[in-house]
């Protein structure tokens, strides 16, 4: 038996607070950030900006806008993509990783097995 859902309206759309904020531990760099999920416009920008001329991703330019738009605090610039650059690549992926998570998505912009299955479970028969 499907469990029955609410159609949801306009308005209860509005309502939603669906954006994620954590505190994430980067003792590397001796302190923490904090990070949050993405909206789906900030994807689509991120995707913009990261797509050169002939239509192909640079994931370098992808990630970085990633952690400008997923970082809360410090707030980041542009400009500092070239010190995040400069950061050990475990930590930095560690960072993208998280964002990703909290946003239901892979680095790539894919859908996580674990949303699916989240999703999945909440309409399984009883």
């Amino acid at each position: 038996m499907v469990k029955e859902l609410k159609i949801l309206s306009i308005a209860d759309l509005e309502q939603v607070d669906d954006i994620e904020e954590e505190v994430l531990p980067v003792p590397e760099w001796g302190g923490a950030l904090r990070i949050r999920s993405l909206t789906k416009a900030a994807q689509g920008r991120i995707r913009r900006r990261a797509t050169m001329k002939n239509g192909d991703l640079d994931v370098d330019k992808s990630q970085m806008w990633m952690l400008l738009e997923g970082i809360v605090e410090p707030k980041l610039a542009q400009k500092d993509f070239a010190l995040l650059a400069k950061r050990n690549a475990g930590v930095v992926d560690r960072v993208i990783m998280a964002i990703s998570r909290l946003s239901g998505i892979t680095p790539d912009s894919q859908i996580s097995a674990e949303a699916v299955d989240e999703a999945e479970a909440m309409f399984q028969e009883e």
